[in-house]
């Protein structure tokens, strides 16, 4: 292969070799440009386009952010005694019922297992929220399985009166 590519190069001319050497040289080049060059050149140009929004955005975010900052911190409200009665009464608010719901109150700690079956996952988590702000608790263990349909669940909770 390479003795027949030499004697191919010895038989030309010199005007044809330098011909040929800048044959090779422009395709060098146009694919040069094509591979590395104008792919870069392309996103610079993306990128200095989408430079100003970006710059924006970020002013706008650290505008809410500052604002959040500055805003007073809010007392928690008053909360609700935690009893099955306020519990169950959480529940049917957000259209659930819980398959068991046991409340274990000591001196110095309160807690909450609560079992579900088929339920919405996305009224329990509003109702987790719910229940984090007003009667302050937190969960300490949870287990929640998916079911074939969407947005049901199974799901177990333990929680726990927030120090």
């Amino acid at each position: 292969m390479m003795s027949s590519l030499s004697l191919l190069w010895s038989e030309r001319t010199p005007r044809e070799r330098r011909m040929l050497g800048l044959g090779a040289a422009m395709l060098l080049a146009i694919l040069c440009w094509l591979v590395l060059l104008a792919p870069a050149l392309q996103a610079r140009a993306q990128w200095q386009k989408d430079l100003p929004a970006l710059r924006a955005d970020l002013a706008q975010m650290q505008a809410w952010s500052q604002e959040l900052r500055s805003r007073p911190v809010r007392a928690v409200s008053s909360t609700q005694t935690i009893n099955k009665i306020n519990l169950e009464r959480s529940l049917a608010d957000k259209g659930m019922k819980a398959q068991s719901l046991n409340l274990n109150q000591s001196s110095r700690d309160t807690q909450v297992q609560l079992s579900f079956t088929d339920t919405s996952f996305s009224a329990l988590t509003e109702w987790l929220q719910q229940v984090q702000g007003s009667m302050q608790l937190v969960v300490i263990d949870a287990s929640v399985t998916a079911k074939e349909r969407i947005d049901r669940v199974d799901a177990k909770f333990s929680l726990r009166k927030a120090s």
